[in-house]
């Protein structure tokens, strides 16, 4: 059983560190990038780090080069549908950018092929959404659970502007996989669950519960790229 604990945030790069810090081995994500050959060259740079006095892994991803601005959701299929995968990797990765593609459509009016994505397109988003999926693959668990993810409060910028959190495809995402959302007054300021983060969970976790007990073999930890204020 894996469980993700999401309770100070949920982002593609934090589970993304969490997984290789639970010991999945860094080939088993780079294999499985080179495979959608990206035209940029990148590096995935892993750090110890510390929060709040706890250890953990932090994630980036060094770009030599410039991006596109955005991607449309067919050059991402397109990238997903001539990988090397197997066809249970290749199945989740679409899954994740097809629930991330609806979600663009439903808030901003538009038919799914007509979808451009901009923060989603970017290449660190591709990295963390095929990283997480293929590590999965490889741990190969027979269940995951997750909390109840945390929305955050306040605003934030992004391409369309300064949002509100949690943002529309946020939002929609919820709606349309029946995720319930934390939203305590107590909740940090700014955005802790991203929509990259919150459509991997709602494709690979089976169920949204805390366990009543666990037994407990090994923990990762991945940290964001934020400080809390709390």
């Amino acid at each position: 059983v894996l469980y993700f604990d999401c309770s100070t945030g949920l982002a593609g790069d934090m589970l993304l560190a969490a997984l290789l810090d639970l010991g999945v081995p860094k080939e088993v994500l780079e294999d499985s990038i080179a495979a959608i050959h990206l035209e940029l060259s990148h590096e995935l740079i892993v750090q110890e780090s510390h929060s709040f006095g706890f250890r953990g892994l932090k994630i980036f991803v060094e770009v030599s080069g410039s991006e596109p601005p955005h991607r449309s959701w067919q050059e991402i299929r397109a990238l997903i549908e001539s990988a090397d995968w197997t066809e249970r990797l290749r199945s989740q990765v679409f899954r994740v950018f097809q629930t991330l593609a609806e979600a663009e459509a439903s808030v901003h009016g538009q038919v799914v092929q007509d979808v451009h994505f901009h923060e989603i397109g970017a290449i660190n988003s591709l990295v963390n959404v095929v990283g997480v999926c293929a590590a999965i693959d490889y741990l190969n668990p027979q269940q995951i659970f997750a909390a109840q993810p945390p929305t955050g409060r306040g605003q934030v910028q992004t391409a369309h502007g300064l949002l509100g959190i949690p943002v529309p495809a946020v939002l929609e995402i919820a709606r349309k996989k029946e995720i319930i959302l934390t939203c305590e007054q107590n909740q940090s300021a700014g955005e802790l669950t991203t929509p990259t983060g919150l459509a991997l969970i709602a494709v690979l976790v089976d169920r949204f519960i805390t366990p009543s007990s666990l037994g407990i073999k090994r923990i990762g930890i991945g940290l964001g790229q934020r400080e809390l204020d709390r």
